[in-house]
């Protein structure tokens, strides 16, 4: 299956993240390139012979606090002779382009379809815990002509060899116009007991249907509240060098104790995992194919993640 990684959300966490918020650029300030550094809003793909290209996401000066907010509205693709809208949608994961397409070629005509974007999407930020809530700010400007309603999905989600599982999923959907900045919390229910989630992702959806109106959803100021106990992300002080490699990883603590180093691509597959490493432990990655991955260092209740590129 086709997937459009989502290849700086790393770097983006590791600049912008709390101690207890996973969300990359929560707050929609750092861009580059007109897209926010973190989150994923684009993608490209061929229907038949016709080649697509989908961009929404666009920075916006009215913000909740600080000097940006991320703004999603209608985008419009042609297919042949037809064009056809879709929602602005935003997210931390991967879109699933094999997915978009069967919608589309399923659906045209159809100008009332529902969407589900959780159904087009995979992957996320690392997580270790179902949060408990997640609260967005966010402003709501619905088309008058049009029934759209916009919706925010949190996914709480485990890897298989089989795709992602739902661990936990939360959903805000309102066709209210929301004309100020109003925080909205988005509780998650759990669907499978007793599992912990390996990603977090966050959609943003201007609109639920297909063919929809011109509506536009702003979104600004994203926190997560998770359970007391779980692990700090990014609490350790770490060194993972050289990067790119092409052999072996060193990895440094400022500490003695015995941690593990596991290694994720951007689908979220685990490549590799060694336990019960000691400080300045070299990692041997000769067997792993040439790629950017994400290092996950874990020691006692704390979580260091780095961006890996292996040559």
């Amino acid at each position: 299956m086709k997937r459009l990684f989502l290849s700086l959300f790393l770097l983006s966490f590791l600049v912008a993240s709390m101690a207890q918020n996973p969300v990359p650029n929560a707050g929609f300030e750092s861009w580059t390139n007109g897209k926010a550094d973190g989150w994923n809003s684009a993608f490209s793909m061929t229907v038949y012979v016709f080649p697509i290209s989908y961009s929404a996401g666009e920075s916006s000066e009215d913000a909740h606090s600080g000097n940006y907010a991320m703004s999603l509205a209608t985008q419009t693709i042609t297919v042949a002779t037809e064009s056809i809208t879709l929602p602005g949608i935003c997210q931390l994961g991967n879109f699933e382009t094999d997915s978009v397409q069967a919608y589309i070629l399923g659906n045209l005509g159809d100008s009332g379809a529902e969407i589900d974007p959780a159904h087009f999407v995979s992957g996320g930020v690392p997580i270790n815990a179902v949060p408990n809530n997640v609260k967005v700010w966010a402003k709501y400007l619905p088309d008058a002509m049009a029934s759209d309603a916009m919706q925010i999905i949190v996914l709480a989600t485990k890897h298989t060899v089989s795709g992602d599982i739902v661990i936990a999923r939360g959903t805000y959907k309102s066709m209210t116009m929301l004309d100020e900045y109003t925080e909205i919390p988005i509780p998650l229910n759990v669907e499978i007991a007793d599992e912990t989630p390996d990603f977090l992702n966050i959609i943003f959806s201007s609109a639920n249907s297909y063919n929809c109106g011109q509506s536009e959803l702003l979104v600004d100021d994203i926190t997560v509240e998770l359970p007391s106990g779980v692990c700090n992300i990014n609490a350790l002080d770490c060194s993972v060098t050289p990067n790119p490699s092409s052999d072996y990883i060193n990895v440094r603590l400022d500490n003695n104790d015995d941690f593990t180093f596991e290694l994720y691509d951007l689908n979220g597959k685990k490549v590799l995992e060694v336990a019960n490493c000691s400080n300045a432990t070299a990692v041997d990655v000769r067997n792993v194919s040439a790629g950017t991955y994400i290092a996950k260092i874990t020691q006692k209740n704390n979580i260091a993640a780095r961006k890996i590129v292996i040559e």
